[in-house]
């Protein structure tokens, strides 16, 4: 005959793995958020780059190149 400990689920170490489970998901959503966010600084400085660079041609009076005809550039 079984006892209840081997029908009855140990239900503090569901809940600990629960818990555990919960702490990682939270963890990798923030780690997530911040590089969501550190990507989007990133984006808006590179924006802002390319803004000064345009501005700059068309002080100089230059049409920027057009992405259809000029060589691409590799990394």
């Amino acid at each position: 005959m079984k006892t209840a400990s081997y029908v009855i689920p140990d239900t503090e170490a569901i809940d600990e793995r629960e818990r555990l489970l919960i702490e990682a998901v939270l963890s990798l959503a923030r780690t997530l958020r911040d590089e969501r966010d550190r990507l989007a600084d990133r984006l808006r400085a590179v924006e802002s780059e390319l803004s000064t660079l345009a501005s700059r041609l068309e002080i100089v009076g230059l049409e920027p190149p057009d992405p259809a005809t000029s060589e691409e550039i590799s990394p």
